[in-house]
Formats: structure tokens, sequence, C-alpha cells
């Protein structure tokens, strides 16, 4: 994470020397990269890349078509590939469940501050049915917003995105909705069969989801641990 942001804050400063032209394409890519799979180290590490080879054309005044061609999606998608070939089974799925247990955490927390501030449960916390949406939120919806995001890459402006998407749905946003729903429907009916109707008012607190939450948190930090050894391993390969 600390490298992450050293890099990203090295990347702000240096992205400011491109021309107006040069930074609108490189904005562009930069939303196209951070709605990838990769990891977040990775994602600053090709942006950089990108960033370093824009500026060198710049310098030596070439267009970036020279260095990135007519299509930046798919010298991304190209670079994506390249960094997602060399992956293992274990890495996929740790990441994948590594950010399915923080957008899960952080969700859930925002939600459980929403009902203490409009009182609706007493204590800190959730309800089961609220868990359920939360879970498939984190999910389905999440990832599903982040593939539509990185189709709009080449609006960089966020009054560009709300407009766009106030006009026209995509049909990843209407199929997560839709797989969503179904799925909703069919955890509360098997859990409304087994444990009742009651089961989805109960309260899921802090205080009695700590275990839970410790080992979330330990489970993250293990497979952040283990992509950053993966992702050096990586990177002494590549050289």
């Amino acid at each position: 994470m600390f490298l992450e942001l050293n890099l990203k804050r090295l990347r702000l400063k240096q992205q400011r020397k491109l021309s107006e032209t040069n930074l609108y394409l490189f904005k562009s890519i930069t939303i196209y990269i951070r709605n990838s799979s990769l990891t977040d180290v990775e994602k600053e590490e090709i942006l950089q890349q990108i960033l370093d080879m824009l500026l060198e054309a710049q310098n030596q005044n070439k267009t970036a078509s020279f260095v990135i061609g007519k299509d930046y999606e798919k010298f991304c998608d190209s670079i994506i590939k390249e960094y997602s070939s060399d992956k293992n089974v274990f890495y996929t799925i740790f990441n994948f469940f590594q950010n399915y247990l923080f957008y899960l955490i952080l969700t859930s927390f925002f939600m459980a501050a929403l009902n203490r501030m409009d009182n609706s449960i007493a204590a800190f916390g959730i309800n089961v049915n609220q868990f359920i949406i939360i879970s498939l939120v984190s999910l389905i919806i999440i990832p599903i917003v982040k593939k539509a995001s990185q189709e709009k890459s080449y609006l960089t402006s966020l009054s560009q995105r709300i407009m766009l998407s106030g006009r026209q749905s995509g049909k990843l946003e209407v199929y997560g909705l839709a797989l969503m729903a179904v799925m909703i429907i069919i955890l509360k009916f098997i859990l409304g069969r087994i444990y009742g109707e009651g089961i989805f008012s109960y309260v899921i607190t802090l205080n009695s989801s700590k275990m839970f939450l410790i080992a979330a948190l330990f489970l993250i930090v293990i497979m952040e641990f283990y992509n950053n050894r993966f992702f050096n391993k990586l990177i002494e390969k590549r050289k």
C-alpha cells in the first residue's frame, strides 16, 4: 500500500509536465488501467511506464500515437494481458477475494453508520437483510461498475460520466442488477425456509462480529503479503 501511494505521488507530480492534449490522453489511460483487474501496485507501475514514454515522446516533439498507437484501449489491453498472463490461479483468487473483503467491510461500516444516524438500529451494526445486499454489491456490482467505468475511460471529467450514465445504462450494469436481484431472492428464500423470516431482522453488531473482522483483516494482510511477494518475483523475472 505504501509503495502504491509513493508511486502515485510521483506520477501526479510528473504528469503536470504533459501538454494539454497528452494529459487528456493520459487521464483516459489512467481511468482505463485503474479499472482493470490488476493490483494497485501493478496499475501504478504501468501508469508510470506509460507516463515516461509520453514525456520522452513529447520532449522529442513526437506525437503520443508514436508510442501509444491510434487506439489507446488496445495498447492498454496488450499491457494488461501481458501482466495477467504471468499470474497463477492463487494470485488471481487471492486478489479477487481480498478486494471482496475490503469492499464488504467498508460498505458494512458505511451502512452501519447510516443506521446509527437515523436510529433505525439502536446498536452500531447492520441486519442480515442488509448484509446479504452488501455482500452481493461487493461481489457483483462493484466489479461490474469498475468494468463499465473502464469502457467509458475516454470521459475524463466527472460531469461527463454523470451525464452519460443518466442517458444510458450499459448491458453490464443491467445484467449485474438482474443477477443480484435473482441471488437476493434465492438467498432470502433459502434462509427464510431454514431459519424463518425473523432471521432477516437479526442485527449483526460491531461487538458480535469483531472476531470476523479480525479474521478478515488478517486474511487481507496475508493476501497482500503474498501478492506483493509474487509481484516482486514478476518484476525480477521481467528484468
